[in-house]
């Protein structure tokens, strides 16, 4: 869980985004259930013991990659200011802000992280009020250590998660290329957004997600090529990715390493539009190859043996 909650934040720092929307993913059914695996879970303070790990390592990331960026940032622009500056060739208009560059470069090679993150907690069962106290048991511990988390992390309860992103993009104006605002989404190892498709998992926030968003449901039934967990390859969901023209990056280290594509087949794929517009189409050449080869059989997609 330390590793994945670094991960997604290390993603929406390269994505430059200011903020971010997290929840306790992985803290219900998987938890909930894991005393059938290991006995020792199903002591409840045991249990307890290890939602209070997975909310410190949560805190730990913040500080580490949101917080302790920022405070590099602010000592270095102090040490800017402090020493003398030789006047630019070309005079800026008066009033006129720009980053000193030891506070520039400070941010950019260790703020790794989001400016802000919102962590939304649900308060509606005895489980979720279990989660709620370890990550505030957590925040409060890792404050005392580091006066900084108190401007980045914000506490979010019984909050509307899509409206909340809409309200912090309409705040933040919105005009800019850049990604302001990334919410945080749920899977699992066999399928993307989890369970949204049944009547389970009602107070989930990833599965209310694509029941909310007809985007989100297109792309989630679209990259799990089916709408029931089933046994998965440890590459498939990288495959069924570029079979839609989209690209997959790597998260190794501080950041993220784009995977090398292969060599281009063929004319290259043009940009599309539509449903999936964020994906690309597929080369003429490259559709036609998954064309069925005789009449009576059917192409099958990544992960599944044609009929």
């Amino acid at each position: 869980m330390a590793r994945l909650w670094r991960c997604a934040l290390v993603s929406m720092g390269r994505l430059e985004v200011d903020e971010a929307i997290v929840f306790p993913f992985g803290m219900g059914a998987f938890l909930r259930h894991l005393g059938l695996n290991d006995s020792r879970y199903n002591d409840p303070v045991a249990m307890r013991k290890l939602r209070r790990r997975i909310a410190d390592e949560l805190m730990k990331a913040i500080v580490d990659l949101c917080v302790g960026g920022a405070e590099a940032a602010g000592k270095a622009a102090a040490k800017d200011a402090a020493a003398p500056k030789a006047a630019p060739k070309g005079a800026k208009a008066a009033g006129a802000v720009t980053k000193t560059p030891a506070a520039a470069a400070a941010a950019k090679k260790l703020l790794r992280g989001p400016a802000h993150v919102h962590l939304c907690l649900v308060v509606a069962n005895p489980e979720s009020v279990e989660n709620h106290n370890c990550f505030l048991e957590a925040a409060a511990e890792a404050a005392r250590g580091c006066r900084g988390l108190q401007g980045v992390l914000q506490l979010r309860r019984n909050v509307d998660t899509l409206q909340l992103a809409h309200d912090l993009v309409t705040h933040s104006g919105g005009a800019d290329k850049s990604l302001k605002v990334a919410i945080l989404n749920g899977a699992n190892r066999e399928l993307v957004g989890n369970h949204w498709f049944e009547d389970g998992a009602r107070f989930a926030i990833d599965e209310n997600l694509h029941r909310r968003s007809a985007s989100l449901a297109r792309a989630a039934l679209l990259l799990n090529f089916d709408t029931e967990a089933r046994p998965r390859r440890p590459t498939q969901l990288a495959d069924n990715v570029r079979f839609y023209g989209g690209s997959v990056a790597v998260l190794e280290g501080p950041g993220i390493v784009p995977v090398q594509p292969k060599a281009a087949r063929g004319a290259p794929a043009k940009g599309g539009g539509g449903l999936f517009s964020c994906c690309k189409r597929r080369a003429p050449d490259e559709a036609a190859a998954r064309r069925p080869a005789a009449a009576g059989k059917t192409a099958a997609p990544p992960g599944k043996a044609a009929a």
